[in-house]
């Protein structure tokens, strides 16, 4: 058996961190050297993949593979409000949102039971990899960075999912028939 599907699923998918601006600071607290912090989530995940199966009486095993679609969004900052960010002096604060629209890959496999001429149940594996999204943050040299060099944070990671569906579906209308 051979087709094709497409697929939009919800989800709330989000990663944070903080990090040191320097080896004296402490992360996600502003002991008197700052910190900066990062955060990125994604809503929705949606794909379009073909898919192609083996059938034995009621059953069915398939692979699938195609294309993902996510958009991430993130923010990177710093939180040095006490004496700046590794003690250069002066507070300072700041944030940049991103919206990075990613396409990848989605591959993974699946079993179906189909109960009667209308029911179907299913399991089903899927790995998708939207490659890597890397978000900079530059800082005002003067007011931002210790002895006035440039500085900033740099948040960089993978975005990938796996996921695991159970589902069921009903087939209406067509003539009635006890097999794949």
């Amino acid at each position: 058996m051979a087709g094709v599907e497409g697929d939009w699923q919800w989800m709330n998918a989000h990663y944070l961190f903080c990090r040191q601006t320097d080896i004296a600071s402490a992360a996600c607290a502003d002991n008197g050297r700052g910190f900066a912090y990062g955060s990125s989530e994604a809503k929705s995940l949606a794909t379009i993949r073909g898919r192609l199966g083996l059938t034995f009486d009621r059953l069915m095993f398939y692979g699938t593979g195609g294309i993902a679609f996510a958009e991430v969004n993130s923010s990177l900052g710093t939180n040095c409000l006490v004496n700046g960010c590794a003690d250069q002096g002066g507070a300072s604060a700041a944030l940049s949102n991103y919206t990075t629209k990613k396409t990848g890959w989605v591959a993974g496999g699946g079993i179906e039971w189909m109960l009667d001429a209308n029911w179907v149940v299913r399991g089903e594996y899927l790995h998708a990899d939207l490659g890597n999204v890397t978000n900079l943050l530059v800082l005002d040299p003067v007011n931002s960075c210790f002895a006035g060099g440039p500085c900033g944070a740099t948040f960089s990671r993978d975005v990938r999912y796996d996921i695991v569906r159970l589902g069921a579906s009903y087939k209406f209308g067509g003539p009635v028939i006890a097999r794949y």
